[in-house]
């Protein structure tokens, strides 16, 4: 180890450790920061917390961020005005046609085209003037990932591969069926399961019923 005139501290060895035991009984690497890699590679930093990891900041020290020991993130900002913030940043100064960024839901899954990215909402651009757009991805079972429904920029909703379903099937549902494959036996489906001579479609205007569909 070598502490520089600077006040810099340089810690030498593969496998080295600035780590802190428990005094209950000794035990070691409860917390530690470490290189991973050998000294002939640039390598990774490693920051292991036994019970996980808190991260401060601000004068006295309040926790913003912590790791906990199954993994879960939890990002805090006690403010009047809002909670914790999460920002993905593409730092190229034109996005055309690029993504933003990605929340990725991933799966380690060993079955046949079952592992990697099967879910995800990208935030995306089209064009050099910012438009945005959030495009919603998913997979079906030892399927590939494809887009089912994209918000535009214009604020149009658009659905994709897929069916917009709204309601219960077992009572009634209303079903929007794109027609892009050309086997949709119609675009608009209205569901109901049961006989009753219940109102299927109602048109109206002022909350006066002009007209009807049984």
């Amino acid at each position: 180890m070598r502490i520089t005139s600077t006040g810099n501290v340089n810690i030498k060895g593969t496998n080295t450790k600035l780590s802190w035991e428990r005094t209950s009984d000794g035990a070691s690497d409860v917390v530690f920061l470490t290189k991973t890699d050998d000294l002939g590679s640039n390598g990774t930093a490693k920051l292991q917390g036994y019970d996980g990891i808190t991260f401060h900041t601000s004068g006295p020290e309040t926790e913003r961020m912590r790791i906990t020991s199954n993994g879960n993130v939890t990002i805090k900002a006690p403010n009047a005005s809002g909670g914790g913030v999460l920002n993905l940043e593409n730092t190229t100064n034109a996005v055309n046609g690029s993504d933003w960024g990605s929340l990725n839901f991933i799966s380690n899954d060993s079955s046949t085209s079952a592992s990697g990215i099967r879910a995800s909402v990208v935030g995306t651009s089209t064009s050099f003037n910012g438009d945005g757009n959030l495009v919603f991805n998913t997979a079906p079972s030892n399927g590939t990932v494809t887009e089912r429904m994209r918000i535009t920029s214009g604020g149009n909703v658009e659905f994709k591969n897929g069916t917009l379903k709204v309601g219960d099937s077992t009572t009634a549902e209303l079903l929007i069926i794109p027609s892009s494959d050309g086997f949709a036996p119609a675009l608009l489906q209205f569901h109901k399961t049961d006989t009753a001579s219940q109102t299927v479609l109602q048109f109206l205007q002022n909350n006066s019923q002009k007209g009807s569909i049984t």
